[in-house]
């Protein structure tokens, strides 16, 4: 009986852990915000400088303007810096 709730509390704790690992950012699906619309990878670890440009670019008039998406993938959670690019409209 001394086994099985030292064993519980265990795997109690070690769910409380993955569980700190999670974050607001995380997602197992994308869905798009709109029916078909084309969408954007943007995969590594690149500077807040370079994202911006990127956005920048991506997003200018001359390339189609604002009819598609961009999905950022990153190891961490957006800093405060990224935080301002991403709630630009």
């Amino acid at each position: 009986m001394v086994s099985f709730l030292a064993n519980v509390q265990k795997q109690a704790s070690d769910f409380s852990n993955v569980n700190n690992l999670s974050s607001e950012f995380s997602r197992i699906y994308y869905i798009k915000s709109r029916g078909k619309i084309e969408h954007v990878l943007l995969i590594g670890d690149s500077s807040v400088e370079a994202i911006d440009m990127f956005l920048k670019e991506c997003f200018h008039s001359d390339h189609g303007g604002v009819d598609k998406e961009v999905v950022i993938m990153r190891c961490f959670p957006p800093t405060e810096e990224m935080n301002v690019i991403l709630n630009q409209p």
